[in-house]
């Protein structure tokens, strides 16, 4: 499954980088993330929680940051198993200057197994972009509130 999207962030690309890759606000913006904790540099273990209509349950796994290019761009992976399947995902993340705003857009491929795989795309694309919708939200309410220090 391919996943894009872009959101225009009111801030500089500099406050965004700082914000999107802090620890505590990724546990905060990232959809279905109940905790997520450091396991080396750049490197979490994380608990998800997934709601996918009639399908609901918890996965555990691993989300690295790489390939980073302050204040551009960053990939993000993930592993994440669980009783209701698996998920392996990776994505691009890049930050462009607009002005005084920052356009964040984002690439991912994920490949799911297990019930989720099952669950037919046209409901798996609906959470994806409610997911995707948000995310965005939660980072510019996580700006703002970094804007406001």
């Amino acid at each position: 499954m391919t996943l894009d999207g872009n959101y225009t962030i009111l801030a500089g690309q500099e406050q965004v980088w700082r914000v999107i890759l802090d620890p505590a606000v990724m546990a905060r913006i990232i959809p279905g993330v109940k905790t997520l904790e450091p396991d080396g540099e750049d490197r979490y273990k994380a608990l998800y929680e997934v709601k996918m209509g009639p399908v609901r349950g918890q996965l555990q796994g691993d989300l690295e940051i790489t390939d980073k290019v302050a204040p551009k761009q960053y990939t993000i992976k993930t592993k994440i198993r669980g009783t209701i399947g698996n998920v392996v995902a990776e994505g691009q993340i890049c930050l462009e200057p607009k002005g005084e705003h920052t356009e964040v857009s984002f690439q991912a491929e994920a490949k799911l197994s297990g019930v989720m795989a099952n669950m037919g795309q046209r409901i798996i694309s609906g959470v994806a972009d409610v997911y995707t919708r948000q995310f965005f939200e939660a980072l510019q309410e996580e700006v703002a509130k970094a804007g406001e220090k």
